[in-house]
């Protein structure tokens, strides 16, 4: 028998507590009903170089690709393991719901008003990579970075703008109190 994952021989012929183990105690199982109905057959597992027309491996290729794609045979033509739906890892139910968490932020993100702010700072800005920017961090940190990105951290500039600073004046330069003066130009 041919497979293309050196992993799975591995596993088939070292047995050990790891996601998907009730397929290789089926595969055992059905291994040793196989040798019951024909004493002294062999089975030589081999790995087969994957994707590289050896026309069992793409036709197997073709049908695990529909069986994840949720398209598989008529229920009546396959083993009674796999007649009901199988259970899903605790990792891709993880990322799954992951992936739909990001996604959410990502468009409540894009419709906030400081996204375009923080858009002409940031070009590649998205929920994903301002959660790895800021994760772990303290909250107060968290939030000055945000704001000094967003253009809203308490500058004079900024404070001028809505009346709650008298000028605009750095007070220890006089110069414009913005984000550029803050972190490059004030001494």
């Amino acid at each position: 028998m041919g497979i293309d994952s050196q992993a799975n021989i591995h596993a088939l012929h070292r047995p050990k507590r790891q996601p998907g183990q009730y397929l290789l105690l089926e595969f055992h199982k059905q291994l040793r009903t196989l040798c019951r109905k024909l004493p002294g057959a062999r089975l030589h597992l081999t790995w087969t170089p994957g994707h590289n027309g050896i026309q069992g491996n793409e036709d197997v290729d073709l049908v695990a690709k529909n069986a994840a794609e949720g398209r598989s045979s008529d229920p009546h033509l396959l083993p009674p393991l796999f007649r009901k739906p199988l259970p899903r890892s605790a990792a891709a139910l993880k990322a799954a719901y992951m992936k739909t968490i990001y996604t959410a932020w990502d468009l409540e993100w894009s419709t906030c008003p400081q996204f375009k702010k923080f858009k002409r700072v940031n070009r590649s800005t998205n929920a994903r990579s301002i959660h790895k920017t800021i994760v772990g961090l303290p909250r107060p940190n968290a939030s000055i970075i945000v704001r000094l990105r967003t253009g809203t951290a308490p500058l004079n500039k900024r404070l001028h703008t809505i009346h709650q600073s008298d000028t605009d004046a750095c007070p220890r330069c006089s110069q414009t109190e913005d984000l550029q003066h803050y972190l490059f130009h004030c001494p």
